[in-house]
């Protein structure tokens, strides 16, 4: 099973490529890894979505798509020779509406983000900080697993403030991006059950931003920890819990403020 995910991460990686270089070329060797895998061994859903990644960076580089993918269909198994079949005669112009991804330019190129399909329309480079706020996160027990755009800032990481306040500060946010830690297991007995995410938000109010930065904190449950900071219209969310009863967060409220500087200079620093 390993290597057949090894070969889907390749087949998305070529569809990136193939954006990124715009050489419609480089696409057909994804298609040809995915039509290697054993549908019975993975999660089909996985074959499908790499498919379509593969269709839409094709048909955006000028491939005729429908000829690549019978013709890998024919030397592949039943299973994954009916996906391809079906991306022969399914176009795919839009990721974002119809598979939860968005092909986003950042300094270092192309990048396809996977994306919640909420709104999303920020005048800052939203994506821009995030990627610093990447870099402050990783090198210490967290490393970045995923990170989406058109994400919802969920109202019960903030306890701390007066729900319609809140609420009606939400209403007036463009965009959010989510950035989502998992923790290293060479520090924990018990990496699976623990949570760290960002969450990344602009908003139309300049004081809807610091409206929400102060309701995050100290869940007086104890059910999470959480840090909130605010520049302008910008504001970053860190939350941390375990998501098991009967074992403690790895973070604390006192840990999480070794992120603050960053947080504020991430913020503080982003592009116009």
């Amino acid at each position: 099973m390993e290597d057949f995910y090894t070969l889907l991460n390749f087949a998305r990686r070529r569809a990136l490529l193939t954006l990124r270089a715009k050489d419609s070329t480089i696409v057909t060797a994804g298609i040809e890894a995915v039509s290697l895998i054993d549908v019975e061994c993975i999660d089909w859903r996985d074959a499908v979505w790499a498919s379509a990644l593969l269709a839409y960076a094709g048909g955006r580089t000028g491939l005729n798509v429908s000829n690549a993918f019978t013709a890998a269909a024919s030397a592949a198994e039943p299973g994954v020779a009916e996906i391809l079949e079906r991306f022969a005669h399914e176009e795919v112009n839009n990721l974002e509406e119809d598979w939860g991804y968005r092909e986003l330019a950042t300094p270092s190129g192309i990048i396809l983000a996977s994306d919640g399909g909420e709104p999303f329309a920020p005048t800052t480079d939203l994506v821009f900080i995030a990627f610093a706020i990447v870099a402050l996160i990783e090198g210490g027990p967290w490393h970045i697993s995923d990170v989406e755009t058109g994400s919802v800032l969920p109202a019960v990481w903030l306890r701390g403030g007066d729900p319609n306040i809140v609420n009606t500060a939400l209403k007036s946010m463009t965009g959010c991006v989510a950035i989502n830690g998992a923790l290293s297991p060479t520090v924990s007995p018990h990496p699976g059950v623990q949570q760290l995410i960002v969450f990344l938000a602009e908003f139309s109010d300049w004081g809807a931003a610091s409206t929400i930065a102060a309701a995050c904190g100290a869940d007086r449950q104890g059910d999470f920890a959480g840090l909130g900071v605010a520049a302008g219209m910008l504001c970053a969310v860190l939350v941390s819990r375990s998501v098991m009863d009967g074992i403690e967060s790895y973070e604390d409220q006192n840990s999480l403020e070794r992120f603050r500087a960053g947080l504020v200079a991430s913020l503080t620093n982003s592009p116009a």
